[in-house]
Formats: C-alpha cells, sequence, structure tokens
C-alpha cells in the first residue's frame, strides 16, 4: 500500500481505509507495508468521508498502548469512530513506545499521522530560532521543566500544520474536532458524545478541573475554525512572555486563548497521566475525587 496507485489486492475502497504514515520506523516496515501509505494515495481525493468529527492528537506517544481501550469506550465508539490525524514524537530505545507505535498505526480511524523522533535537546535550536530573546524562557517554570512544556505547544502545531496537510489532499470539512493527548487514560469509564454538547463559535469545552490558575490543557473540543487557533499556542509563545511573569502551560494556554476572543466551558471528563512507571498522575482531586497520585489500577 505504499505506492501513490492501487492494484487488484487495494482497489480504492479498500485504500481508502489505510492512513496515510510519515515517516514509518524502518522496524515496523514489514509489519504495516501492506497496511498503510507511505505517500497519499492518487485516489484519496475520491475517498468518501467516513465522519463529521475529527480527532487531531499530538504529543509523545508514551502510554497509548495502556490508555487505548479507555480512549475507545470514551471517545471513539461514542462517536461513532471519528477521523485522527496525528502528529507524534517516539523514543525508538522505549519499549512502551514501540508497543504504543504499534497499537496507533491500527487504531481504527486514523487518517494521516507524521512520525518523529525529535527530542527536547534536537529541538532546542529551533525553540531558540523562534523565540529569540524569550530563549531560554527563564520565567518559564512548569513541572517538567520549560523546554518539556514548549515542546508540548510545538507538538500542537505540528498536529495542526499535519491537519492542514490532510486538508489540502481531501477538502474534508468537519463539524466538531477535539485535540487529545496519547497518554491521556478516562477514569472511570465514560462516553463523551461531542454531538451533545451545546458547541458555539469561539467556544471550547475542556474538562472540569485541573486548570492550575489558566485552564485544562489536556483536552478540548470546538469547531474547526476554533480549534484551529487553539492549536496554534506555539505561537503566542514570545508575545505573552513579555507581558508576564511566571509560567505553567494552563496559564499560557488561558492567556492564547483570551488573545483569540476564545471561552471555555466545563465538563465533567476525568482524564488522569497514565506515567512510565505505570502510575496515574490524576492532579486536582477536588474535581475528579482521585488522589494526585493513583496506583494502577485504580
Amino acid at each position: 500500500a505504499s505506492s501513490s496507485s492501487s492494484s487488484p489486492l487495494t482497489p480504492p475502497l479498500v485504500g481508502c481505509n489505510f492512513p496515510i504514515v510519515d515517516n514509518l520506523p524502518a522496524e515496523f516496515e514489514d509489519q504495516f507495508k501492506d497496511k498503510v501509505h507511505l505517500t497519499p494515495p492518487s485516489f484519496l481525493s475520491s475517498c468518501p468521508q467516513r465522519s463529521s468529527t475529527l480527532l487531531v492528537m499530538s504529543g509523545g506517544i508514551r502510554t497509548f498502548s495502556q490508555c487505548y481501550s479507555a480512549f475507545r469506550r470514551t471517545l471513539l465508539q461514542p462517536n461513532v469512530f471519528p477521523d485522527i490525524v496525528a502528529h507524534l514524537t517516539w523514543n525508538p530505545t522505549k519499549e512502551a513506545d514501540k508497543r504504543s507505535l504499534e497499537a496507533f498505526l491500527n487504531c481504527p480511524g486514523l487518517r494521516y499521522v507524521r512520525i518523529s523522533n525529535e527530542t527536547e535537546d534536537s529541538l532546542k535550536p529551533v525553540f531558540q530560532k523562534d523565540h529569540g530573546s524569550a530563549y531560554p524562557y527563564p520565567h518559564l517554570r512548569g513541572n517538567y521543566g520549560a523546554i518539556g512544556v514548549v515542546m508540548q505547544f510545538w507538538n500542537m502545531k505540528q498536529a495542526a500544520l499535519v491537519w492542514d496537510r490532510w486538508t489540502e489532499w481531501t477538502h474534508y470539512t468537519y463539524q466538531f474536532v477535539s485535540r487529545h493527548r496519547y497518554d491521556s487514560y478516562f477514569y472511570p469509564s465514560q462516553a463523551v458524545d461531542f454531538s451533545t454538547l451545546a458547541l458555539a463559535p469561539n467556544l471550547i469545552f475542556k474538562p472540569r478541573g485541573n486548570d492550575w490558575g489558566g485552564v485544562n490543557d489536556k483536552f478540548a473540543v470546538g469547531y474547526p475554525e476554533t480549534m484551529r487557533k487553539y492549536l496554534r499556542l506555539y505561537d503566542s509563545i514570545k508575545p505573552i512572555y513579555e507581558q508576564r511573569e511566571g509560567f505553567n502551560a494552563e496559564l499560557y494556554l488561558m492567556e492564547h486563548l483570551m488573545r483569540n476572543g476564545i471561552t471555555t466551558r466545563e465538563f465533567q471528563l476525568n482524564i488522569c497521566l497514565y506515567r512510565y512507571n505505570g502510575v496515574l498522575d490524576c492532579g486536582d482531586a477536588g474535581a475528579n475525587g482521585l488522589s494526585f497520585h493513583s496506583s494502577f489500577p485504580p
């Protein structure tokens, strides 16, 4: 399926179900060579749109394989398996990343993913070029270091660029767009149907709690034009930095949304981060009823 043209074994309607994968790692080529396209197929513009909902995923692939069952119950099934476009980073030396990348490439609804092995160290020259005098962000003091948080914002922008490219190829339009990260574990079992949310222009729905002085940055859903602005937080780092003391990701997201005229509304969606060590980091216990660090399974 890596060819840009169809064959008797891969007729267009079947090939439409195969995701496009940029930078498929060599160690996965044999396993996925007949299940993915390495370049956009010539018939892509003729493929019927399958869903009116799009998930835009970004960040490190990390523990996606452990989170998948809850992801499927909470988002995929209630929204009738939406389209997924994604940018992800992975560490080829970590077994968890390998398992999670394999699981993600098999994820139903995956349409286009760009895989990167960029690291915080390899991206430092990019951040310095993009942000100039703000680098190395002496006022930015996130829990995992400023560079790690900036990399999160960079990943969101890369996912937005993947979505842009997907739109150029297909001209698909979506009713609902959600941003999601790979290591989010939804607990307890929930079902979120985006069509039940009272969305409006320049409004996002975000989970209740875990705001830390700003806006919860783990998940958001809105109309496409709103989410395109949401995903460009990386471009706001320097102007926000020049006007604010102190930093966390949630604070910068709040400021970015305010600058773009976007308001927020809360709904109940309990999200923990599934760490490499098997611990669920559930954040604000007052919002979701879980302790800050819950052993897994909870």
